[in-house]
Formats: structure tokens, C-alpha cells, sequence
């Protein structure tokens, strides 16, 4: 997937977004997330305290008058640079 396909990926799914929330890295306030375009976990479980901990800065979205909700990366970088790594 080249760096373009992520950008028109984005686009698209930020054409129907309703409002959007940025997470910070480290915040205590989320559950188990996943990128909607690259497949990275945003999100890791800490056993010692029993909640989850954003590992990495993303947006989390909600679809025009529905209950879907999705996240993404922040950064389209990031996204083209963990596509780069997985595919070798």
C-alpha cells in the first residue's frame, strides 16, 4: 500500500465523520482500540492496574447519526510506516 492509499483511505473516512476526539499517548480513559486503516493496536492492557493505556497518539471518530465509532492513527506516517514494517 503506497502513502497515497492511506491519505484517499483517510479522506473517505473522515468525509462522514461527526466529531472526532484526539488521545494522547498514556491516557487511562480507553478500551481496546485498533487502526481502521493499518491494523496497529492504539491501545495495550496493563495487568498490574487492570486498565488500558493509549501507546500511541490517535483519533478516535464517530459516523454521522449513528453509534459506529472508529480510530485511526494521528499521523498518516505512522500508518505508512507500520504497513512498511509489517509487509517485511
Amino acid at each position: 500500500m503506497t502513502y497515497d492509499d492511506i491519505l484517499i483511505k483517510r479522506k473517505k473516512l473522515f468525509k462522514h465523520v461527526d466529531r472526532k476526539r484526539v488521545f494522547k499517548r498514556r491516557s487511562h480513559n480507553t478500551e481496546t482500540r485498533y487502526c481502521a486503516v493499518c491494523g496497529r493496536p492504539l491501545t495495550s492492557y496493563v495487568f498490574k492496574t487492570g486498565e488500558f493505556v493509549t501507546s500511541v497518539k490517535h483519533i478516535h471518530y464517530y459516523v454521522n447519526g449513528t453509534f459506529i465509532s472508529g480510530s485511526v492513527c494521528y499521523s498518516p506516517h505512522s500508518c505508512y510506516r507500520y504497513l512498511r514494517k509489517e509487509v517485511k
